[in-house]
């Protein structure tokens, strides 16, 4: 019996992965796009980061609410149709033509809104249904899961750019992301009966003492340092994800496809994102530690990407990149999944903690989208990388001494 319930919230965890995983192409389809839609539109880089920031805005508004209000959500239903709604904004980008491109930032502030209740949602179901090893299982697939999504929509996006058919991505989300949520729809009761798995948790626990909470003021400390990590940590993160194919553009002259296959290379190393955490977790003890050594390890390589923009050595330059991401991507799990998850017996409710977190995160994605072009147009792509640099060394710096303020008195 107790190997068909591991079994079963395998399948779980696999089948909330799949979910997150199709969201992103729905998310992404127009930031994979992002320098041939400028082109195809007649848009410049505000113009264009326009629409991502309206989407980021909504979306990082979106998880703090949803992850106030979540435990009350019908999850089989809402998750359902987050999907579908999702996949109908991809699906009018296909009746957008240049005189009303303006209606496309009302559009994915609508895909943000309803996309962000995926997240916490998922969040709260696991934490709910999972224990112990479980958790900690759940922590590396869910990491994954937005690295696999933007490795597949920039794959995706550079094929059909090649073929001269970029718009086909929206379709593709417009199919598959209904399809996901119908399949969801009919799963999810098999998925989440918990009468046995319950059962044996309140035995085991009936002579343990259950964790006080911490209280707020205890916590803020805390929680203000993890909340600037996770504002600077999109703001890099998406701003490399969002702009690496101009910046191959402009800088090396590359063409729109090969520009976009060669992000995917981002994605891709961002897979160790979701491991190193968890090791480095296990050798610091602290979460904060942890962000500071990975922004003081992607501080030092933006640094060498700097020196890099006036040679020719693009493949140099897209491999730190890829590094820079994963190291990013490693703040973020961090601080949406590690946190929320190890320590749902001190904060309580997981989905709240996880969608307040990551409305902070897409604070810094709202920046990253509109803020870096804007900033890019006014000067060029050296001032975007000279602000992540700061970024970098600002967040180490705080960590770090937060750490050393706090070591004996860790709320975690």
């Amino acid at each position: 019996m107790e190997a068909q319930m591991k079994n079963k919230y395998g399948w779980l965890i696999f089948f909330c992965w799949i979910v997150y995983v199709c969201s992103y192409i729905g998310k992404l389809s127009y930031t994979a796009n992002i320098s041939v839609i400028e082109k195809s539109f007649l848009l410049n880089h505000s113009e264009a980061g326009a629409v991502s920031t309206f989407f980021f805005f909504a979306y990082g508004g979106g998880q703090v609410l949803n992850g106030i209000f979540c435990k009350k959500y019908p999850l089989r239903y809402v998750i359902c149709g987050a999907l579908c709604i999702s996949g109908t904004t991809n699906l009018l980008f296909l009746f957008i033509k240049t005189s009303n491109f303006y209606w496309v930032k009302y559009l994915w502030l609508l895909n943000g809104l309803v996309s962000s209740v995926l997240w916490p949602s998922l969040i709260r179901l696991l934490s709910e249904n999972l224990e112990g090893n479980g958790l900690g299982k759940a922590i590396a697939v869910m990491g994954t899961a937005s690295t696999v999504g933007t490795f597949l929509v920039y794959g995706i996006s550079a094929l059909f750019n090649a073929m001269t058919i970029f718009k086909a991505v929206f379709l593709l989300s417009a199919i598959l992301l209904p399809s996901v949520g119908i399949i969801w729809l009919i799963i999810y009761p098999k998925l989440t009966n918990r009468t046995f798995i319950l059962s044996q948790i309140e035995q085991a626990n009936v002579l343990v003492e259950k964790p006080k909470q911490v209280s707020f003021k205890k916590f803020l400390p805390f929680f203000c340092c993890v909340a600037l990590c996770a504002i600077a940590n999109n703001l890099v993160k998406d701003g490399l994800t969002t702009w690496t194919p101009g910046i191959l553009d402009e800088i090396y002259g590359l063409e729109e496809w090969v520009s976009i296959l060669l992000t995917m290379v981002l994605p891709l190393t961002s897979v160790l994102g979701a491991v190193i955490p968890l090791w480095l977790y296990k050798k610091t003890g602290g979460f904060l530690s942890v962000c500071g050594l990975l922004f003081l390890c992607s501080g030092i390589l933006i640094g060498v990407v700097l020196s890099l923009f006036s040679t020719p050595f693009v493949f140099i330059t897209i491999t730190i990149f890829a590094v820079i991401s994963c190291l990013m991507a490693g703040i973020n799990n961090v601080v949406t999944a590690m946190i929320p998850l190890y320590m749902k017996e001190k904060v309580g409710n997981s989905g709240r903690i996880a969608g307040i977190l990551n409305g902070f995160c897409y604070l810094g994605s709202t920046l990253s989208a509109y803020g870096l072009g804007s900033i890019a147009d006014a000067w060029d792509w050296n001032a975007v990388f000279i602000l992540f640099l700061s970024l970098c060394g600002i967040l180490t710096a705080i960590c770090f001494l937060y750490t050393f303020i706090k070591k004996d008195k860790k709320v975690h």
